[in-house]
Formats: C-alpha cells, sequence, structure tokens
C-alpha cells in the first residue's frame, strides 16, 4: 500500500490527508493495538494468553517500524516536492530573468535608437537655424532656467556654450534707444494683448551691430507674473538694410517726380485695385481718396473729347497689350484744362496673363502750348510767305 501510494504521489495523485499525518501517530497506533490485544485476550489460546506481553512488543516494535518508515517516506517526498518546485521556480526565475534581459536590451536599443534621431533632428536644427539665421530661447520663470540653441549665442557675438544664458545677457546688448520699445512689447505680451513681437538692434560681444526680430508667446498669472516664454531671434540686420536702401532710392524718386511733376500709378489686373502716388491726385486736382474710388474720379477728369480713346486704350492694355501710351486732356476743378501724357508697362505671371500695370502721368501742357505756338507761327510764316511770292509775282 505504501509503495502504491508513493507511485500514486509522484504521478501527483497522493491524497493531501496523507501527506499530514502527524508525529505522534506511533503513540496512537500503538494504544490501539494495546486495546485490541486486551478486548481479544480471552479468545486467545493458552500459550498465547500466558505470552500476550512479547506479543505486544513484538507487534508495537513492528508498527512503529512500518510507521517509522512511512514517515521516512513521506518527508522524502515531501523534500523532493519542494525541491522539484524549487527546481520549478529557479527554471521559472531564468525564463523570468532572460524575459527582462531581452526586454531591457530591447528598450535599450530602442532608446540608443530614439537618442540617435534625436541628436541627428537636433543637429539639423542647429544647422537650419545657423542657414535662416534664427535662434531659439526658452525661459521657465518659476525656476528662473534658461536654454538657448547655439545660433542664439552666435547672434548675441558669443560662442555657443561660452556662457550661461540668463535674462541678464539677453536684456544687455540691446540698444539704448530700443530698449523702451522692447519693454512696452514685452508689457503688452504679459497682459494678453498680443504675442511678444519687436524689432530692435543689439550690439553684439563680437562689436558688431545687429537688427534683431523677436517673437514669442508669454504666459502669466492673473497678476501678470511671467511663468514661461518661449520663442525665437531672427537676425534681420540685411533685410533692415536693404529696406534702408529701397526707402532712399525712392525718397530719391519722389524728390525727381515731384521736380518733374511726374505722378505714378499702378493697377492690380487681377482685383482692379488701383494705386495712386500723392503727384497723381495733385496732377488731376483731386483730394486723395480710397482706391475704389479712383477710377470714377480719373474719368470725370478726362475731357469728354478724349475720354473714349483714353478709356479704350486703357482696356487694350489690360486685355493683352503691352504698352499703355496715351497723350489726352483734361479739366481741372477750377476749369482750367491740361494735357496729360500717360505711359505705362503691363507686367505677367508665368502663364503669359497681364497681371499687372505700372506707368506714369506727367503735365506736358507745356509742352503742347509750346508745339502749338510753333505750328502757328509756321503756319504763319508760310502764309506770309505765300502772300509774298504772290505779291512779286504780280
Amino acid at each position: 500500500a505504501l509503495e502504491q501510494q508513493t507511485r500514486a504521489y509522484e504521478r501527483g495523485q497522493a491524497p493531501e490527508a496523507l501527506l499530514r499525518i502527524p508525529d505522534t501517530a506511533a503513540q496512537q497506533l500503538t494504544g490501539a493495538v494495546e486495546q485490541l490485544l486486551v478486548e481479544q485476550r480471552h479468545s486467545w489460546p493458552p500459550l498465547l494468553r500466558h505470552r500476550n506481553l512479547a506479543w505486544q512488543i513484538v507487534i508495537g516494535l513492528l508498527l512503529i517500524s512500518l510507521l517509522a518508515t512511512y514517515l521516512v517516506v513521506r518527508d522524502l517526498l515531501r523534500l523532493r516536492r519542494k525541491m522539484s518546485e524549487s527546481n520549478q521556480v529557479t527554471h521559472t526565475l531564468k525564463d523570468i530573468n532572460k524575459n527582462l534581459e531581452q526586454e531591457v536590451d530591447e528598450r535599450i536599443a530602442a532608446l540608443t535608437a530614439t537618442n540617435d534621431r534625436l541628436r541627428h533632428q537636433e543637429a539639423l536644427l542647429n544647422e537650419a537655424q545657423h542657414v535662416a539665421l534664427v535662434g531659439s530661447i526658452d525661459w521657465d520663470a518659476r525656476t528662473d532656467l534658461i536654454s538657448c540653441t547655439d545660433e542664439f549665442f552666435r547672434l548675441w557675438g558669443l560662442e555657443p556654450g561660452s556662457v550661461s544664458p540668463s535674462r541678464e545677457l539677453y536684456r544687455r546688448p540691446i540698444h539704448a534707444a530700443d530698449r523702451l520699445k522692447v519693454g512696452v512689447a514685452w508689457q503688452a505680451a504679459l497682459r494678453g494683448e498680443r504675442s511678444y513681437d519687436v524689432e530692435f538692434r543689439i550690439s553684439g560681444a563680437d562689436g558688431e551691430e545687429r537688427w534683431i526680430h523677436a517673437r514669442g508667446n508669454v504666459t502669466a498669472d492673473a497678476h501678470l507674473v511671467p511663468l514661461h516664454f518661449s520663442g525665437t531671434v531672427q537676425d534681420v540686420t540685411q533685410r533692415k538694410q536693404q529696406e534702408e536702401q529701397i526707402s532712399t532710392l525712392l525718397d530719391r524718386l519722389q524728390l525727381a517726380t515731384d521736380s518733374a511733376s511726374v505722378g505714378i500709378w499702378e493697377r492690380n489686373i487681377i482685383t482692379g485695385e488701383p494705386y495712386w502716388d500723392g503727384m497723381m491726385f495733385r496732377l488731376y486736382g483731386i483730394e486723395p481718396c480710397e482706391p475704389q474710388q479712383i477710377p470714377r474720379a480719373w474719368i470725370e477728369r478726362v475731357h469728354p473729347d478724349d475720354r473714349k480713346n483714353a478709356t479704350t486704350a486703357l482696356s487694350e492694355a489690360m486685355l493683352g497689350a503691352d504698352i499703355y501710351d496715351q497723350i489726352f486732356r483734361i479739366i481741372l476743378p477750377t476749369d482750367e484744362q491740361c494735357w496729360i501724357k500717360a505711359h505705362a508697362d503691363v507686367y505677367r505671371d508665368a502663364g503669359g496673363k497681364p497681371v499687372r500695370m505700372v506707368g506714369v502721368n506727367w503735365d506736358i501742357t507745356e509742352l503742347v502750348l509750346a508745339q502749338q505756338a510753333a505750328t502757328d507761327s509756321r503756319d504763319v510764316a508760310l502764309h506770309a510767305n505765300a502772300a509774298k511770292d504772290v505779291f512779286l509775282a504780280t
């Protein structure tokens, strides 16, 4: 029976109650045997009745031996089970450890790849900012921690990472004449009226003066205390220089056109919106008005006898002619009649479609009157010569 139970246990079928027999079972079993011998003593043969003590001893020893054997086997089976469970746990832990090591390796590889991509993207960003002359700045006002890109340091005339970024580093190079403008823009951004957007001059640590266009977003609490700022700074020195050159050229052109009484006009053929400079309004005796009112005001000033030719030529130019070139008369509010020379070029898009006209008008009244006077003088001279010839012939 013990062997069967042992085999059953090895197959995992041993009853759990068998494994929970207490160690005092021998004492209980010995008592039970002694009770049985006392109860059956009268039915034993005399020889046995006289030898009941010996039998009790033998049977007790046999039972104790059997129980001891069982207890040893039970402990061995328990030990074997524990060892089996321990081996299973060990294998499970090894599998878990192996899976963890594999997962850690995969995550490390993924993090390494991500870091490589981030470094690559950061390098591309720095290169793009260097080409575009744009730097980035981020300020956490709660910790007063400021981070800047490499191009920000270059714009301020510093080597990247040569100094720790700070608010003073940002403010100190600003030109004295522009500090008030920068402060107004900052306060307006704090109040939420608009984003931070301002242009100012700085004197870089390298001694160069630059124009900077700063833009960004500011967040503040209810008491207008700044919490965070992130934005960009861009070197717009070249654009400012070009704007200054263009402004100078426009001033010179305006002086030349005003001196020659030449008005400049423009018309967007796609939208029909016109533009007149100040001299155009003065030439036609018209008060400056909205662009949509200009075409009607111009037609009203053109002499009735010249309106058809002037407007037809303008329409033809807008439809496809390359040049608009006309001479017509206008009538001023003082009823004075003037002669106007109008010339314009037509500009086309890549597909050859007319998109814009740019032209000039100038007063040629004196020239026309001089030509008329010369013509009249010539006619008078010719008439006088003809009369003289007739007189001499007679």
